[in-house]
């Protein structure tokens, strides 16, 4: 259930316009693109990794699939390492449930003389949880780190975390002054950014004892060992597979534990913000900073019932609670705290959140699963004290609201392609987008639209609705707006349904001309307006 973002497509500034294939020794598995200023490309198609099947081109996305045997539950890229660290989790038949061989010569004793306790049960099993290492080429196996008897994995990020270390350069405070010896020293620290995988764990013991957790700062090290086998093939192949020459020496990455830290609840989120570590450890919000080799507790925050999602930006604190909805909080650093600016009044549960700028306004989307009854939806909410329902900015304001079938899982802010050159907007800012990923495997996308394409798209999906006909004849917006709890119609309208108004590049011309007259525009101008939108996106 967790996103990695596809880093795949052409890099391409203008349209294409047409392309055909191109397959020789020189340019294996190729295609030739011709853009619409006139220029010629040739790109080639990676050939997958070896332990991958063959890359499918017949879907939406190309997709290349390599069965790990064990379920995934998370995914992080690690660039710099050139490697994929997933958490798997592996059912392991516990020892005292396992079944017993039978001994036929044992005497047939009568069904209520057997004792209860010698019934045999049914098996039971428990998921093992472990972190594999991959090298990112090939997709071998590097390494692998187990986790604990009933340890889960409930959160994996790679930060880049500023970590405080004694400054050797620093002056000896005995031989100051005594006038200047009780002053803070800025100088006696230095601060370090260091890249780590921060993975946030839970150990569940049953209903007798409480839920503890681990957070591990992981680095992964390129050190020399030796190996037995054949040598040769690709870069990062068998590193760890045991395939180096007889009594060699090669350079092999694995997993290395920077810090260990235990805590008294679960960890249930992290997040980032200005090197330090935010962690949702059951209802509170700890601040945490990296120094030296241990993480100490800088501040902490009571947020709620359980922070289920974290996101930051700068020095604001997005924090999704499982129970109550999201609040929004902001870092002083005048105080070292964190202090609540506005919050959600629904009671939802929050399964992801993030933020998104467009054009100078700052807006939250939130993934949530409101009370009994609800469903999964995808709500868009806005910080403004201007307005007066907003409480002099107390309040969270419910922009958009949208209906989207299955639990989100993730959302993950990227930057797109824009208008402007280079992929920027309006006043040359980069265009953002939230990219989502759903628990049936469904992705999408939430883009920010300017207001004169809000306005031509609006008007044509509400044509298409009663224009076209419909799967089933179900009601595109009745669907869309299913269990939102929206507290007025123009929160529905605030957010378009990209397949309802996309099926307008799939009719014909006639049905084209006939929907775009009837908002008063062309065809080309709305074609140009999807084309636009879609621009720069994975």
């Amino acid at each position: 259930h967790e996103l990695l973002p596809p880093a795949g497509g052409t890099g391409l500034e203008d349209a294409i316009v047409c392309a055909a294939p191109l397959h020789n020794i020189n340019c294996p598995h190729g295609v030739v693109l011709m853009g619409r200023g006139g220029r010629l490309h040739i790109s080639s198609v990676r050939a997958p990794p070896r332990a991958a099947s063959a890359t499918r081109y017949d879907v939406a996305w190309p997709m290349t699939k390599m069965g790990l045997r064990a379920t995934g539950h998370y995914v992080c890229h690690l660039p710099l390492a050139k490697a994929i660290v997933v958490a798997i989790s592996v059912a392991e038949l516990l020892p005292d449930t396992a079944p017993q061989p039978k001994n036929p010569n044992a005497p047939n004793a009568k069904a209520d003389n057997v004792a209860v306790a010698a019934l045999e049960g049914a098996p039971r099993y428990q998921e093992r949880y472990e972190l594999r290492l991959l090298d990112e080429t090939t997709w071998a196996t590097l390494d692998t780190y187990p986790l604990g008897e009933q340890e889960w994995v409930t959160a994996l990020q790679l930060m880049t975390l500023q970590r405080e270390m004694p400054n050797p350069n620093a002056p000896n405070p005995a031989t100051l002054p005594a006038h200047l010896r009780n002053l803070p020293m800025s100088a006696e620290r230095i601060r370090k950014p260091t890249p780590l995988l921060v993975v946030g764990t839970a150990v569940v013991l049953g209903e007798d004892s409480n839920c503890t957790g681990r957070l591990l700062l992981l680095d992964i090290d390129s050190v020399l060992e030796g190996g037995a086998g054949k040598g040769g093939g690709e870069a990062g192949e068998g590193e760890g597979e045991g395939d180096a020459d007889e009594g060699s020496m090669r350079m092999v990455r694995r997993f290395r534990v920077a810090v260990d830290h235990e805590e008294r609840g679960p960890i249930l989120s992290v997040a980032q913000m200005q090197g330090k570590l935010q962690v949702g450890v059951g209802a509170k919000l700890v601040t945490f900073i990296y120094r030296e080799d241990a993480l100490v507790t800088f501040a902490f925050y009571i947020a709620g019932f359980g922070v289920s999602a974290l996101a930051t930006l700068r020095n604001y604190v997005f924090a999704g609670d499982v129970h109550q909805g999201a609040q929004l909080l902001t870092w002083k650093e005048d105080k070292q705290s964190l202090v609540l600016v506005s919050r959600h009044l629904r009671t939802t549960s929050a399964f992801a959140c993030d933020f998104l700028l467009h054009e100078g306004t700052l807006h939250l989307v939130l993934a949530e699963a409101g009370p009994a009854g609800s469903r999964p939806t995808l709500r868009l909410l806005n910080y403004s004290r201007q307005a007066e329902e907003s409480r002099r900015g107390t309040i969270l304001l419910p922009r958009a609201s949208f209906h989207v079938g299955a639990p989100i899982t993730r959302l993950q802010r990227v930057a797109v392609g824009g208008a402007g050159a280079g992929g920027t907007g309006a006043g040359g800012a980069r265009r953002q987008a939230v990219l989502w990923a759903a628990a049936d495997g469904s992705i999408g996308f939430v883009v920010p639209l300017g207001e004169t394409a809000f306005r031509r798209l609006g008007f044509l999906a509400t044509k298409m609705v009663g224009g076209l006909r419909h799967d089933g004849a179900l009601h595109p917006r009745a669907w869309r707006a299913l269990g939102t709890s929206a507290t007025s119609a123009r929160e529905l309208k605030n957010m378009l349904d990209g397949g309802l108004i996309g099926r307008f590049l799939e009719l014909g011309a006639d049905e084209q001309r006939r929907l775009a007259m009837q908002i008063g525009s062309t065809p080309a101008k709305v074609a140009e307006a999807l084309t636009e939108l879609a621009r720069g996106l994975p």
